[in-house]
């Protein structure tokens, strides 16, 4: 596969399949983040990763044996690792334009918001597992999966 050095942002289930070791996508995961290391391609992550990350982690089934101080020292090593992204008002007008254009209701604005911070900041591509939830969105950014 070929390099791309453009910039992407990772969202939050590529970070969850990677914390999870039972998780039937954490090779894939693993993988594909090693790949963008290696390629030293910058990738980002939003301040609505990090929530998404927080509010997957710490549900009791999840967080398991780990305590919620391990989690957040994780968040630590996330910011430390990615270039984090955050809501400024920039991404607010850019969401508000999206949610127009695209007719967006309901959870669905969760997902239109990282592709607002995406726009807003000039970041061309996207790492997520659920492609559909951002195929309405691909003529504004590329859209990129396990």
């Amino acid at each position: 596969m070929p390099i791309d050095p453009r910039p992407i942002l990772i969202d939050s289930n590529i970070l969850v399949f990677a914390s999870i070791p039972s998780s039937a996508f954490h090779a894939g995961a693993l993988v594909v983040l090693d790949r963008l290391d290696e390629e030293n391609a910058p990738a980002w992550i939003s301040t609505q990763v990090v929530r998404e990350y927080l509010v997957h982690m710490t549900r009791p089934d999840v967080l398991g044996s780990r305590t919620l101080a391990d989690l957040l020292e994780q968040i630590e090593k996330l910011a430390a690792h990615f270039t984090v992204a955050g809501d400024t008002p920039e991404v607010s007008r850019t969401l508000r334009g999206l949610i127009g254009q695209y007719g967006v209701h309901g959870k669905q604005v969760h997902d239109t918001n990282v592709v607002a911070t995406c726009l807003s900041y000039g970041i061309p591509r996207l790492l997520t597992h659920n492609v559909a939830d951002f195929q309405r969105f691909a003529s504004e950014i590329e859209i990129e999966t396990l």
